[in-house]
């Protein structure tokens, strides 16, 4: 079979600012049957693996396929840079996304227990009181808003800063970073910054800005809270280096909250442009966690990871060579016709509905729960309160390769009377 895309083109932010585009080289490539080589100018070359089922044997076989030195498709300027500045191609953080093995399990136990389910149901007051805050905003906005520049963004923001002990006051800095890091390609994001090199590095000085305070406070008055449990990990008796400690803190806000942004605006829009299943699911919110399943599986907003083979390893009666890159594009899995009925169907009532949008084995998202918590307390307060919804102009994506969704989605609505 011969193929008419180019697998390189995955490599290219742009590509991920037309959805629906990117969702015809994924149904290509997945036709394909087989792992596709690519060879992206500016960047090193990797194997994109498209199917679900191939990706769930890359990521469950942690040990043949590692994520060091970092687990994203990064061009070779940007290697050189983090290699010239901070000694390290993963920049100047340590992440639990860029460990292996004992290192990845012993620095996940640090925060692992704070994201299991009855930990985080703990939240739900807190969570519902935050959610109600963004709700009361959208419903003082005279009936239009940009629902994800003016809601999505800020509310998962506000949930994981706060679990994270950071005021309300650094909330548009930490936006405007998260922004910088994730869309350092993106030339609308930050455009008095034209370098992206540039934009990736003041991202993290920020950030260091903005967490080393709460690093200090809580080593010096330790609570009983997650900024604490970070701040004062040890491991072997031996406290974290500040990489590592730093790395903690990021990974939690900015994975913890981004992701979450994408899905609830991408979830949004969905209901909006299906309303057959906006109706279902407003006459029956007990589909609500369906739903969410759902939003998910559609928005998929962490498009891939990186592996890198230690050793010769068949995928798709195709061998991988030792220290060659392999790429999973979860957001073609959750399309992948061999998995899903109808993929390309918006359904709330799909089941099961094995989607791989947190990923799978050791790096299974350790915020998962929190994150269906937050969207449930969302639209469960939400739903009921909207007379009517419709879209009120263009809706646009982030030009971003590894974690993407919509930068702007205009709406119209009116909230039935109290």
């Amino acid at each position: 079979m011969t193929l008419e895309v180019d697998a390189a083109r995955l490599a290219n932010p742009a590509t991920y600012a037309d959805p629906d585009g990117l969702n015809e080289i994924f149904t290509q490539l997945r036709s394909s049957g087989k792992i596709v080589r690519a060879e992206p100018e500016g960047m090193r070359s990797f194997w994109a693996v498209t199917k679900a089922a191939d990706i769930r044997f890359v990521e469950t076989n942690s040990d043949k396929f590692i994520a060091e030195p970092w687990p994203a498709m990064l061009m070779a300027d940007q290697e050189r840079k983090n290699v010239e500045l901070f000694g390290s191609v993963a920049g100047p953080t340590t992440t639990l996304v860029s460990m292996d093995g004992k290192t990845h399990h012993k620095h996940r136990l640090i925060a692992q227990e704070w994201f299991m389910p009855h930990n985080v149901r703990k939240l739900i007051p807190e969570v519902d009181a935050i959610a109600r805050t963004y709700i009361e905003k959208m419903a003082a906005m005279d009936g239009e808003c940009d629902f994800a520049k003016d809601v999505a963004f800020w509310y998962p923001l506000r949930v994981v800063n706060s679990i994270l002990g950071l005021p309300e006051s650094v909330d548009a800095e930490f936006l405007r970073l998260t922004q910088l890091s994730f869309g350092a390609a993106d030339p609308n994001v930050e455009a008095s910054i034209k370098d992206r090199l540039e934009r990736f590095a003041q991202s993290h000085i920020g950030f260091t800005r903005i967490f080393q305070p709460i690093i200090e406070d809580r080593r010096a008055n330790p609570t009983d809270d997650l900024a604490s449990a970070y701040a004062n990990a040890t491991i072997d008796g031996e406290p974290l280096g500040e990489a590592e400690t730093l790395g903690l803190f990021l990974i939690t806000a900015t994975a913890g909250h981004d992701t979450t942004s994408a899905t609830t605006a991408g979830g949004l829009k969905a209901l909006i442009e299906h309303p057959e299943q906006f109706r279902k699911l407003r006459e029956d919110m007990d589909l609500l966690p369906n739903a969410i399943e759902e939003f998910l599986r559609w928005v998929a907003p962490v498009k891939h990871f990186a592996r890198t083979a230690t050793e010769d390893v068949q995928i798709a009666n195709q061998t991988v060579r030792k220290g060659e890159k392999v790429v999973v594009f979860f957001a073609s899995a959750c399309r992948d016709e061999e998995i899903f009925d109808d993929p390309f169907e918006f359904r709330i009532d799909r089941e099961p509905n094995k989607h791989l949008a947190f990923g799978t084995g050791p790096h299974l998202c350790l915020g998962m729960h929190l994150a269906r918590l937050e969207m449930r307390c969302f639209f469960e307060q939400l739903l009921p309160r909207l007379k009517r919804v419709e879209l009120a102009g263009d809706a646009t994506y982030l030009q971003a390769n590894l974690v993407s969704g919509l930068t702007s989605l205009p709406v119209k609505y009116s909230f039935h009377a109290d």
